[in-house]
């Protein structure tokens, strides 16, 4: 059982250096147009977005799927580049002073259902993540789709 310390964030890329048995991979970046739901989440105009999947694996096992919303607006084009970590160089340079989550029971999209090895009709944990600058600018959005049985969530210190 994995537990997940819900007063301490890190980005996907920062996870090894927690756990050695951690590997994470850049499974997909892509760029998509924003639209009306994504509006609602920023609560702002975003014409673009920046959408990053991450497969965590541990012992070579897929635990966890994370997928990275990054408005255009918050970042250069040189930090899609030249950053290793674009998530946590997002939050560097807005200043994010506060991380805020969600956490759902819900069943895994196609996408997700698929990189879970098809396992049978399964249901999963979606942390949602919204790192927030000033109170209430919107800066990135993540969702991680965790399998209940491999995690416990807490509040630790």
């Amino acid at each position: 059982m994995e537990i997940v310390n819900l007063k301490k964030y890190l980005t996907p890329f920062e996870r090894p250096s927690q756990d050695v048995r951690i590997d994470v991979e850049l499974g997909s970046q892509q760029t998509i147009s924003g639209s009306g739901f994504y509006e609602a989440i920023f609560k702002r105009d975003v014409e673009k977005l920046h959408k990053r999947l991450f497969k965590i694996k541990k012992e070579g096992q897929l635990v966890s799927v994370v997928s990275s919303l990054i408005p255009d607006d918050v970042m250069t084009s040189k930090q899609l580049r030249i950053a290793t970590d674009v998530e946590e160089s997002v939050d560097l340079d807005n200043n994010v002073d506060r991380v805020a989550y969600d956490i759902m029971l819900t069943w895994p999209n196609d996408e997700e259902h698929s990189l879970f090895d098809n396992q049978q009709e399964l249901q999963q944990i979606l942390l949602k993540k919204v790192t927030i600058k000033n109170k209430e600018r919107v800066i990135r959005y993540e969702e991680e789709a965790m399998l209940p049985d491999r995690f416990s969530l807490q509040k630790g210190k």
